[in-house]
């Protein structure tokens, strides 16, 4: 076995445990105060992790993204966007409550920009 992979799968249930806690307030009440501080509460434990990263990061299972970096990114980018419009709660530059998310976002968003204007221009659609 991978020493990597016990790592991996305790990541992507903490993946599963954000997105049920986000879908939980999300549709939830406008005055769900438990949904909120649930949903920060494992955001809080998802900013843990990414500052802990082997190696010192930036991504969750060291210095290069991983499997467990490309489950995470389309999940919080839809829970930055909708909890920003439904909740008005901003993930991104939340007066520096999560610096290791918002530095990973910024990384993953730098990274799948560039593999998708290298994809556009390879195939000749720019």
């Amino acid at each position: 076995m991978d020493e990597c992979e016990p790592l991996a799968d305790g990541l992507c249930k903490l993946e599963r445990e954000l997105f049920g806690r986000w879908m939980q307030w999300l549709t939830s009440s406008w005055g769900d105060g438990s949904g909120r501080s649930g949903f920060s509460g494992v955001l809080d434990v998802v900013d843990k992790q990414l500052a802990a990263a082997p190696g010192g990061g930036p991504y969750f299972m060291g210095p290069d993204l991983s499997l467990v970096d490309i489950t995470f990114t389309p999940f919080l980018e839809r829970m930055a966007s909708s909890l920003a419009y439904y909740k008005g709660v901003k993930i991104e530059g939340n007066g520096g409550r999560w610096p290791a998310v918002d530095n990973w976002q910024g990384l993953t968003l730098v990274h799948f920009s560039a593999q998708l204007e290298r994809f556009v221009w390879d195939r000749g659609c720019a």
